[in-house]
């Protein structure tokens, strides 16, 4: 398995975190697999910096056949961890652990 460090823009970061966004689309640069790692690190376009915030994903489910958009990735992935909190909390970012909160019902699925 492989591990893809890559950046992500804010508006897509948020969504990733709160388990609302399941999802990447990425441009098929790299040879993505189901089982890698993708590390996942803010990016701010307005800045040209990092914000210091990650999140690290697995590839659940890689789009293929007639569906797939030709040079890009579509990819499902499932939220692993996500780090610097310290961070986080002074941009207003926090984790969301409970998906029922999110109206997703049971994390476990029964």
């Amino acid at each position: 398995m492989t591990t893809h460090d890559l950046k992500i823009w804010p508006e897509y970061f948020q969504p990733l975190i709160e388990h609302r966004k399941t999802f990447e689309l990425r441009k098929a640069d790299r040879d993505y697999k189901e089982g890698d790692t993708l590390n996942l690190k803010e990016w701010d376009p307005k800045t040209e910096q990092y914000t210091g915030l990650e999140a690290e994903v697995e590839i659940t489910y890689i789009l293929g056949g007639a569906m797939a958009v030709p040079g890009m990735c579509l990819m499902s992935v499932k939220l692993r961890s996500t780090t610097n909190w310290n961070v986080a909390r002074k941009h207003g970012v926090y984790p969301v652990t409970d998906l029922e909160e999110l109206g997703h019902g049971d994390p476990g699925g029964k």
